[in-house]
């Protein structure tokens, strides 16, 4: 093979490209597109220091549909070259073409750099090279692709054409298959789609397998392209040969989970702790995906999560299932959220809903599911209050369906005759008990909160009987805490679903909130949390409300402010810890019996609830302790943009390139035409 002739057939190529009307309208359309909708509604409206969406622009749009505009002309018409060289100099002059479109979205970079706090030094580059990287293979393969379609016909429409079908066939169509059809089918079909071998990229993660997918469905889409063009090459036989090579490449690189993290922060990289986790199981975990087919249904970070775990441990099974039609599984483990991950080792199952699937979450999983010590509930009967088995909107069979899946054990603590709480209770539940708790019951509760126990206790508003809410209160008057008793309004409508539910968007420091923190949940009805506690208490305000809050006292119909009324704003979810002896006494206190109520958890909400109360029954049970895990950066660094900064950056994505490119066109139109 002469380089020096592919690389100036290459040349020439790249060359057509740019004199061509069809190369700069790839080139406007791709600029305009990943400026508007890449860059500036992602990095503005969420004012977030992120590259995700204009990766996500090229994925979507420039690989399935503006490669075949650039290959379209590479072969058609052109089909009486001679040898091999011409194939592979064509393909690297649409590649160049190609990657040269990459490189102007360093432009966002740049301006990313500009204006992040830290600039340059706090972007993870590695990070954003990660996605780079992938777009490079992915382009090439798919540039080989639609080469291929332009050496089947001599006419650029048709090659067009058909160059787009078989990428997004190749592209979508496995992973639409794959929820479709049942395993071991499924995991054919979902190895085969494109899209699914990019998104390891995009995670900061090289993967082994997905880097041989792409470079070796370009090399064969190459191999197919000279063979057409040259009869004389090699025979089918060679032919056949090589590409049962290549399907046996996948195969084996499809059974690996070797990966690099090239990300600065080393997201992709486990702790310690986790390591040892994973290593220690001696069975099999069992780890199922329930997800839907869906854009933004996060399935590649849980499955980038799950094959961390993969790569320490071979006892780590892994398979996903359609939430939709695999009900089989949804209804045996309980699962009501698309995208949970369900841990099931020895016949315990633990569930991750989607917000909770960090590291720290799929650990303190691990462990609990090793330490074989399922934590004990106790909870209060006999006083009215809502029902586990209620399954009506008012009842508790949410939160009994999750307590059951994450290998907690319930039963009912009788308050009626209660004179001490049975030792092995690793927490107490008492929520808006309708009738007044007996003074043994109380008695009862403080011994058992003074020795280090664990109490999540929930009042309502305007009580059913103030005896009621007195004795939930002398239960907590040892730690100068007190429900108020009072209706909490909200009028601020972005902090509330309505004016007597609160919504909570920013939480108090917690483990409980560790991974909720811009994630909505709703507190219906509630009252106030009031008193400033005991010294040597560490005390955490959950949630609250605003300044604009008020608490109405007496049950009235009438809910705008009147004079009388309380002023906030209020505490109405709060933690508690106390030193008690050798361990500290944790207290949860909720303004609501509403906050874990079936009506605001899903499928009837999407409200973060579920996620909030499991959090709390855990934090109870300590299992915060099992593991403790040093935070991660987030992915997007956050921004803030003064008017004029958003000013500029819309100027310069939105008018500045892509008018740089109309005139760039514009100057190549005139000069052809005045050389004509």
């Amino acid at each position: 093979m002469d380089l020096k002739r592919v690389l100036a057939i290459a040349r020439r190529e790249l060359i057509a490209l740019f004199i061509s009307p069809a190369g700069w309208v790839v080139i406007a359309l791709f600029v305009l597109l990943c400026s508007a909708f890449g860059f500036v509604l992602p990095v503005l409206a969420g004012q977030a220091a992120t590259m995700d969406g204009v990766f996500g622009v090229i994925t979507s749009l420039l690989l399935p549909v503006l490669v075949p505009l650039i290959t379209m002309q590479v072969f058609a018409g052109k089909r009486s070259e001679a040898n091999v060289e011409p194939a592979a100099a064509k393909w690297l002059g649409a590649f160049i073409f190609y990657v040269l479109l990459l490189a102007m979205t360093l432009a966002y970079v740049v301006l990313l750099a500009i204006y992040v706090p830290g600039h340059l030094a706090s972007l993870d580059l590695g990070l954003i090279a990660s996605a780079y990287l992938g777009l490079l293979v992915a382009g090439g393969a798919a540039t080989a692709v639609g080469a291929l379609a332009s050496s089947l016909t001599q006419n650029r429409l048709l090659a067009f054409l058909l160059a787009l079908a078989v990428l997004l066939v190749t592209w979508y169509a496995g992973t639409l298959l794959g929820f479709l059809t049942p395993p071991p089918v499924s995991q054919v079909f979902r190895y085969a789609a494109g899209s699914n071998h990019y998104q390891s990229f995009g995670l900061g993660l090289l993967s082994l397998s997905d880097t041989v997918y792409f470079l070796s469905l370009g090399i064969a889409a190459l191999f197919v392209t000279t063979r057409l063009l040259h009869p004389r090459s090699p025979s089918l036989l060679a032919a056949a040969v090589a590409l049962v090579l290549v399907i046996g490449l996948n195969v084996v690189a499809s059974r690996t989970t070797l990966s690099w993290d090239l990300t600065h922060s080393g997201i992709n990289t486990l702790a310690p702790q986790s390591v040892v986790a994973a290593k220690r199981l001696n069975a099999d975990l069992l780890v199922i995906g329930l997800f839907r087919s869906a854009p933004g249904d996060a399935r590649a970070q849980s499955e980038a999560l799950v094959a961390l775990y993969q790569a320490e441990s071979p006892r780590i099974v892994y398979r996903s299932v359609s939430f939709d039609t695999d009900v089989a599984d949804a209804r045996r483990y309980s699962v009501t959220e698309p995208g949970s991950l369900v841990l099931d080792y020895r016949g315990k199952t633990q569930v991750l809903t989607p917000v909770l699937q960090t590291e720290q979450d799929f650990t303190s999983a691990l462990l609990k599911l090793e330490s074989g010590r399922a934590p004990v509930v106790c909870w209060a009967a006999g006083v009215g209050g809502p029902s586990r088995s209620d399954t009506g909107q008012n009842g508790y069979s949410s939160v009994a369906d999750v307590l059951t899946r994450n290998d907690f054990e319930t039963r009912d603590l009788s308050m009626a005759d209660l004179t001490a709480v049975p030792t092995d209770c690793d927490e107490v539940v008492l929520i808006a008990p309708a009738v007044a708790l007996s003074t043994a019951a109380v008695k009862a509760v403080v011994a058992y909160m003074a020795g280090g126990g664990s109490l999540l206790i929930a009042g309502d508003p305007w009580g059913p009987t103030p005896a009621a809410t007195a004795s939930l209160n002398d239960v907590l008057k040892p730690y100068g805490l007190a429900f108020s008793g009072a209706l909490v309004v909200e009028p601020d409508a972005s902090r509330a679903f309505d004016v007597i539910t609160p919504a909570t968007f920013a939480y108090g420091r917690s483990p409980i909130t560790r991974d909720l923190q811009g994630v909505a949940s709703v507190f219906p009805q509630t009252t106030a949390i009031t008193g400033t506690g005991i010294a040597g208490a560490a005390r955490v305000v959950i949630s609250g409300t605003t300044n604009l809050s008020y608490a109405i006292a007496t049950p009235r119909q009438d809910l705008p402010r009147q004079a009388g009324d309380i002023a906030g704003p209020f505490a109405i979810m709060e933690t508690l810890e106390v030193p008690a002896g050798q361990k500290e006494a944790r207290i949860a206190m909720v303004g609501t019996s509403a906050f874990a109520e079936d009506k605001v958890m899903p499928p009837s909400s999407n409200a973060a609830n579920l996620e909030l109360a499991l959090g709390t029954f855990q934090w109870l049970a300590r299992e915060d302790a099992l593991v403790s895990l040093p935070p991660k950066p987030p992915r997007a660094l956050p921004l803030n943009l003064t008017q004029r900064d958003q000013g500029t950056v819309i100027f310069i994505t939105i008018l500045l390139m892509p008018g740089l490119i109309v005139f760039g066109g514009a100057t190549v139109w005139w000069r052809r035409r005045r050389v004509r």
